[in-house]
């Protein structure tokens, strides 16, 4: 709103509101120039604009006035999503909110107004927490009155009902709400009837488990309420990601007991990784009541999460058992020069041994072939008639493949040894050449 300002007239204000028309959002009130700016719409709708004239002297009086509007792409800095709870931006529209812990959003401009129902006796906390402490809360007995509690940034309001009544809170911005640095938000609301199922971080016995193997979980359900539950499935899930969704693959699936107000149930779990399962990094995902059988205050906050491994059976080849060589119980599979020995397989922290015979005044060369992202494969060659102990050469470095050569005094018989270097194990191949 552009004009010329005369002290004897007053300024000119110009006021946004929602577009219900209840809620004031912002207001400027310059000389010259009055001027609100909403710096995202987090809701589409008609808005509404009012001018009025804020009398500085004695007497006020008409001013001629220009008003101008402008609709452009928004910052993406300011970028603010409205919440579950939306439209919420006073007390008509105001939602009702349950016990336990609620996320919500608090844009630019953006009030918050939440409806509770209290009974008798009843004490209310409620418990704000911001990244940067940058919010207020206030709590009104009806549409009408001054709050009857207050706390300015992250901490406890707190209210006693001496008698069953619908009390409503305010969340804003303390001070411009143009200087907010973040949006989200939680208030955890307790004392309010109901009942919020949540699951602790789940620990895992094994870091890792092969396709086909078992593991062991341990997770809490928690009741953040007062009211007790119901008995409830609790299904386990594993997952590409930390989000639940039709793609993840149920792994485990138990009935749990109720969980009374304000307590905890531990649970301690086997879980089984399908053998069909591609080798790679998980989430193992629990999901409280997940027949949604119990009517919680927030439906959206059952499922935890926590990361897990899977790794690659190693199935043993068509040559095991050749992982001990001992003088009364020798096997070593006989490599034949110029051929591949194909389709073997080192499982982790497991040897195989081979044997090349080598005619005299030849030298024999041990190709190992492998893919080191699969695991890091070594080679060494022995010499039986000098030591089963030392090997005579060592092929040992990090890429894709191992190749070793020697040639022994008056010929013989050779021993490969291959190994994983920090129990690595994959696929591989042997290749032998004789000049």
């Amino acid at each position: 709103v552009s004009y010329n300002h005369d002290n004897a007239k007053g300024l000119l204000s110009v006021e946004l509101y929602d577009p219900e028309s209840e809620t004031l959002l912002l207001k400027n009130s310059s000389e010259n120039i009055s001027k609100v700016i909403l710096p995202w719409v987090w809701a589409e709708g008609v808005y509404y604009v009012r001018v009025t004239n804020v009398q500085q002297g004695e007497d006020g009086a008409p001013y001629n006035y220009n008003i101008a509007f402008a609709q452009t792409e928004a910052s993406p800095a300011n970028a603010c999503d409205g919440d579950v709870f939306e439209p919420n931006n006073g007390f008509s529209q105001a939602n009702l909110i349950g016990c336990g812990l609620q996320a919500a959003t608090l844009c630019k401009g953006d009030v918050d107004v939440y409806r509770i129902e209290l009974g008798s006796n009843e004490t209310l906390t409620a418990t704000m927490e911001h990244a940067e402490s940058q919010l207020q809360m206030a709590l009104y007995p009806d549409l009408n009155s001054n709050p009857i509690a207050t706390k300015s940034g992250n901490g406890d309001l707190t209210y006693f009902a001496s008698s069953d009544q619908t009390v409503y809170l305010m969340v804003s911005a303390k001070g411009d709400p143009m200087d907010l640095l973040s949006f989200d938000y939680t208030l955890f609301m307790d004392g309010v009837p109901g009942v919020d199922l949540t699951v602790g971080e789940p620990s895992l016995f094994f870091p890792e488990v092969y396709q086909g193997e078992d593991n062991l979980v341990d997770f809490e359900v928690h009741n953040t309420c007062v009211d007790g539950s119901d008995s409830f499935e609790t299904t386990m899930w594993l997952s590409q990601d930390k989000w639940l969704d039709e793609a993840d693959v149920d792994v485990a699936w138990i009935e749990l007991p109720g969980v009374g107000g304000k307590e905890t149930l531990a649970v301690n779990q086997k879980v089984s990784v399908p053998f069909s399962t591609a080798p790679g990094d998980y989430y193992l995902l629990v999901e409280a009541d997940s027949a949604g059988t119990i009517d919680e205050s927030n439906e959206g906050n059952n499922t935890s999460h926590t990361a897990m491994a899977v790794a690659k059976l190693c199935l043993p080849d068509a040559h095991e058992p050749n992982d001990v060589l001992m003088p009364e119980a020798p096997y070593a599979p006989a490599l034949t020069p110029g051929e591949t020995m194909a389709d073997l397989a080192l499982c982790p922290f497991e040897l195989d041994w081979f044997s090349v015979l080598v005619p005299p005044g030849k030298s024999v060369t041990v190709d190992l072939n492998f893919d080191s992202t699969a695991g890091d494969l070594d080679l060494r060659l022995y010499d039986p008639t000098y030591s089963m102990s030392l090997p005579v050469t060592v092929a040992a470095t990090q890429g894709d493949g191992e190749s070793a050569s020697y040639q022994p005094p008056v010929g013989g018989v050779v021993l490969v040894r291959v190994n994983g270097f920090d129990g690595g194990s994959a696929e591989y191949s042997l290749d032998v050449t004789l000049e």
